[in-house]
């Protein structure tokens, strides 16, 4: 087969010269820039990488993100050429169950830009429409939702929540306040590529349209907090405990959660997903206040007699424990608070 091309189409005359493209029309706007401290996701992320959304309208076609501070300068690290999207909460979002579906709560979100999406619920239990919400001051909690319906202009319902997702159980349980930020963790959302060794360094990032030289008024500064959630032990599950009745001890016991690996339903035990086992067991009094802590090495601990006696002056009906699981690089993890009857 064969067809006419005409030939100024396929080759320069040695009049024609190389034009520039158009502009647009649209001076670029600074990007929105949110960085997330998150739990592992995927499970195979480094801990210490938060995840960047990037927002602009009009979308300049791709983000340049550098580091560094003013005095050193900056370099140029990666680039985002997805538009996220971004919202924030219309309405307060009260807290939430963690582990089973939420149906009473509903998030209202306003994006900035863009669209969401309901999924069948077993899309979402195989981790689809992952979210986040929450405030860099109080964190992010990890929600996935099962319908989205639009409510009004860039305004949607969210329905069929899981909350907590990832170990953000404490955050779901305090809820969010009306303003909160909305960030829809889809392939948009990177990780930033922060060493560890730059993780807690003073640093600075700044995001502007890719190509564009540096102008205050048209890129963004965020100044980059540790972001070391996922590294952090999740809170253990099914504390519980019982009491002895020949000697009064009360062993405390509970099934850890791994930050690792810990989705399959294979393994006869949780993976450990640290270097080392370790869990703190604090005992509080009536006002919150710690009154003993136990180190143990295994998923329980013994609360002897003599000690009970000693902080209560007889033995409790009832026992409030703290239990966390400890890390060797970053301390004590989350904790699960329980008031056990004994």
């Amino acid at each position: 087969e064969a067809r006419s091309v005409d030939p100024t189409v396929l080759s320069l005359t040695a009049e024609a010269t190389r034009a520039n493209p158009p502009a647009p029309a649209d001076d670029p706007a600074a990007p929105l820039v949110v960085l997330l401290d998150l739990p592992l996701i995927t499970g195979s992320e480094p801990g210490w990488q938060p995840r960047i959304a990037a927002f602009a309208d009009p979308w300049p076609g791709a983000v340049s993100i550098a580091l560094g501070t003013a005095g050193t300068g900056f370099v140029t690290r990666q680039g985002a050429d997805r538009r996220a999207t971004i919202g924030e909460l219309t309405e307060p979002l009260p807290g939430g169950p963690v582990g089973r579906w939420d149906e009473a709560n509903g998030v209202m979100v306003r994006l900035y830009g863009g669209t969401l999406a309901g999924a069948p619920a077993e899309a979402i239990l195989n981790g689809a429409n992952l979210a986040a919400i929450g405030t860099e001051a109080a964190g992010y909690e990890v929600i996935q939702f099962r319908e989205a319906t639009l409510t009004g202009p860039h305004t949607w319902r969210l329905t069929g929540l899981l909350r907590g997702q990832g170990g953000t159980g404490d955050i779901a349980e305090a809820g969010h306040e009306s303003g909160a930020r909305f960030v829809l963790l889809d392939r948009a959302v990177g990780l930033l590529q922060l060493r560890e060794a730059e993780s807690g360094l003073a640093l600075t990032l700044r995001a502007g349209a890719a190509g564009a030289v540096y102008d205050p008024e048209v890129f963004t500064e965020v100044v980059v907090a540790p972001a070391r959630r996922g590294l952090r032990c999740l809170p253990p599950a099914h504390v519980a405990a019982t009491r002895d009745a020949g000697s009064g001890d009360v062993a405390v016991t509970w099934i850890r959660q791994s930050r690792i690996g810990g989705d399959s339903w294979e393994p006869v035990e949780i993976p450990l997903g640290e270097a080392t086992e370790a869990y703190r067991v604090e005992i509080l009094d009536g006002g919150g206040a710690v009154i003993r802590s136990l180190a143990t090495v295994t998923a329980s601990a013994t609360y002897s007699h003599a000690d009970q006696v000693a902080d209560f002056g007889t033995p409790p009906d009832a026992i409030h424990v703290r239990v966390s699981q400890v890390s060797p690089t970053e301390g004590t993890g989350s904790p699960t608070e329980s008031v056990l009857h004994v």
